[in-house]
């Protein structure tokens, strides 16, 4: 007998919850369950979980046991095997369905929240990121109309500079050359001086007309 720690689901419990994922059931389906029946309906609660439809699965008996199987796991149910698939058990197959649903109305209840948030954090980050992006991209091309703008400028900024060169070194020609002029200016102003004082400091000399 098939075991799990979930309650086990009356036959309506199971077929409106079913009915809840667009998949009609009967009574009698699930009283007399065969096994293209259980591996459809299996089909369905694994799509409910991961969102994997069957058309996307290969080996449709062999990935409805293993991905069946691996849910099972997950909503403790120890005992699943391919019989349960090839041979199902009425018994067997209401318990193993009221574990399924019953698992995947907890994650609906208690984790769907949960993994919402989540997936809204990652989509806001996803959207920070693509901005961030967009920004550096910007910045980028910004940087690249300045280093051409630059490179543009360089022959008149290059012609300036030759410019500010010439004018400096005539500006220095001409200090070098005006430093020389007053000094030459003073060389002759104490010539002059000097002369001026040999002149005054001479004895006069009188004639007397004979």
């Amino acid at each position: 007998m098939a075991k799990g720690i979930f309650p086990q689901m009356s036959i309506p419990d199971i077929t409106a919850a079913l009915a809840g994922w667009d998949l009609s059931v009967s009574q009698e389906q699930l009283l007399r369950p065969t096994s293209d029946f259980v591996e459809g309906v299996y089909y369905v609660c694994l799509q409910q979980v991961t969102g994997i439809s069957q058309d996307s699965l290969r080996g449709p008996v062999q990935n409805a046991l293993f991905a069946s199987a691996t849910e099972e796991k997950a909503a403790r149910v120890e005992d699943f095997n391919a019989k349960d698939l090839i041979s199902p058990e009425k018994e067997r197959t209401l318990i193993l369905l009221s574990a399924f649903i019953n698992f995947i109305k907890f994650t609906e209840q208690y984790c769907n929240a949960f993994v919402k948030g989540l997936r809204d954090r990652s989509e806001a980050i996803i959207v920070d990121r693509a901005q961030v992006s967009e920004q550096l991209i910007e910045l980028e091309q910004k940087i690249g109309a300045l280093k051409a703008k630059i490179a543009e400028d360089e022959p008149r900024c290059e012609e300036l500079r030759n410019v500010n060169h010439a004018l400096r070194a005539k500006m220095i020609a001409t200090k070098e050359f005006q430093t020389a002029a007053v000094q030459e200016v003073e060389k002759l102003k104490a010539e002059k001086n000097a002369l001026v004082k040999r002149k005054v400091g001479r004895p006069r000399v009188h004639f007397t007309p004979g």
